[in-house]
């Protein structure tokens, strides 16, 4: 629905003004505000774009500052086109779109199709030790991909792709006359910047707001040139490996880890699964990694696993299954995460078994008690030895909260990866153990706030 009439009025000149003006109840944009930034491996880092767009004589004025390395320096004011405008409004009240379309990537079909015969042919080397039927289904798989709706979902898995001294960011709040706002942000570091948050509404792969950001920035604004096409050779090859990567690993460990799937796939839902050779320089493996969850669990609630391999087979099946199984269905059956799960469906809950940046080993267990003691919570929770038995710690989000599901059933939003003050009843603290040589670093930057709330059984 629109909220709002884009009226044009001729000058006696010949020359054009325009302004946004009610109709009825309808409200009409009073300001945006964009706050644009990249952060990585540069002296010039952070960047800073920050711009307020006004509603002032008959149209629209821009005024800004933009930071490079902390030095500050003023925009001088600038009109911004009202078409830019009205169509930046537009593409943010869009309905969402739940996949990209391979059109959008500014590139003929033959670019994405090469890729894609690139990509499957690096899985069918030497390493790759090919059954005739996983051959055949690898085969049957890669002609799918021809169809738009098949390379739509293989392309929207491409944006999952992470890669570390590159972090940028777009917020862009629109002020309406009625007092309502409309907010669509983006951390992503892919093509576009896709997909979009908007609150209340799921992830948009449209490229809409993107271009109508493009229209609207200034030359030299950060991250301006990320917001237009067509995709470049580089981000084309990142995005369709990216895009092929779990399913392509499915097929690896299908041939190296038959029996250790199988296995897993008659008590869990096995999201992903890859396996992995045998290591020696870092004294790992064979192993297979995966993402599981409990067949009747929620869909947002996943364990991370890596779990020793024997030839094809797991190497302990029985410990492994029983342990993996205790931990998810400890968090299913804990009220106060259970209800967090279920009322939060757009984010991600993770398990990290044994491996990982941040999982519930020794010396984590540790700094919880001694957090939950800072915070003067420890006699409340029980500081008994075996508190901490059989519990499990759970992530949540991409900024992530750490929970902690105790054995007893009860939960305790323990830290939050955040900038946020301390409060009376918080504290700021360090983050989750990650090894001798980084934890005095990060145990002086103090980057996570401490909540210690417990929750009842």
């Amino acid at each position: 629905m629109k909220r709002w009439l884009l009226l044009i009025f001729l000058s006696c000149a010949g020359g054009a003004w325009a302004q946004l003006a009610p109709v009825g109840a309808d409200p009409v944009v009073d300001e945006i505000r964009i706050r644009s930034t990249w952060g990585g491996l540069s002296p010039d880092s952070p960047l800073i774009t920050e711009l307020v767009v006004r509603r002032s004589d008959g149209g629209f004025t821009m005024t800004g500052t933009s930071s490079r390395a902390g030095k500050l320096t003023a925009m001088p004011p600038m009109r911004a086109s009202t078409g830019d405008v009205a169509a930046l409004v537009a593409a943010m009240e869009a309905p969402s779109r739940a996949k990209f379309d391979a059109g959008d990537l500014g590139r003929p079909d033959r670019d994405v199709q090469a890729r894609i015969d690139g990509e499957m042919e690096s899985e069918s080397g030497e390493d790759f030790p090919i059954d005739p039927a996983i051959a055949g289904r690898m085969q049957a798989y890669r002609e799918t991909l021809r169809h738009p709706g098949d390379l739509a979902t293989a392309l929207t898995a491409g944006f999952r792709s992470f890669h570390t001294d590159d972090y940028p960011g777009v917020w862009v709040e629109i002020a309406l006359s009625d007092g309502s706002k409309i907010v669509a942000s983006s951390r992503s570091q892919q093509y576009l910047m896709l997909p979009w948050n908007r609150d209340g509404q799921p992830p948009t792969y449209s490229p809409a707001i993107s271009q109508a950001l493009w229209r609207l920035l200034p030359k030299g604004a950060t991250n301006r040139d990320r917001l237009h096409g067509p995709i470049s050779d580089f981000e084309l090859d990142e995005l369709v490996t990216a895009g092929l990567f779990d399913v392509l690993n499915r097929f690896d460990a299908e041939a190296k880890a038959g029996d250790a799937l199988r296995v897993l796939e008659a008590s869990f839902v096995v999201e992903e699964a890859r396996a992995q050779k045998r290591l020696s320089w870092m004294q790992l493996g064979p192993v297979l990694f995966a993402s599981l969850r409990l067949p009747d669990g929620p869909k947002n609630l996943h364990m991370k696993v890596r779990l020793p391999l024997k030839g094809s087979a797991l190497e302990n099946s029985d410990a492994d299954l029983a342990r993996l199984q205790a931990a998810l269905s400890l968090v299913q059956r804990t009220p106060a995460l259970a209800a967090r799960i279920r009322d939060q469906p757009g984010e991600d809950f993770r398990i990290y078994d044994g491996f990982g940046y941040a999982w519930l080993n020794e010396r984590t267990a540790e700094q919880f008690i001694a957090q939950m003691r800072q915070l003067g919570r420890i006699e409340q929770l029980g500081d008994n030895p075996g508190l901490m038995r059989g519990a499990v710690m759970v992530e949540e989000g991409d900024a992530p909260a750490y929970w902690i599901a105790l054995a007893d059933g009860r939960a305790v939003l323990w830290k939050k990866f955040t900038n946020a003050a301390a409060t009376p009843t918080t504290v700021r603290c360090s983050s989750i153990p990650m090894g001798d040589d980084i934890d005095e670093l990060l145990e002086s930057r103090k980057n996570h706030l401490c909540i210690g709330r417990i929750y009842p059984p």
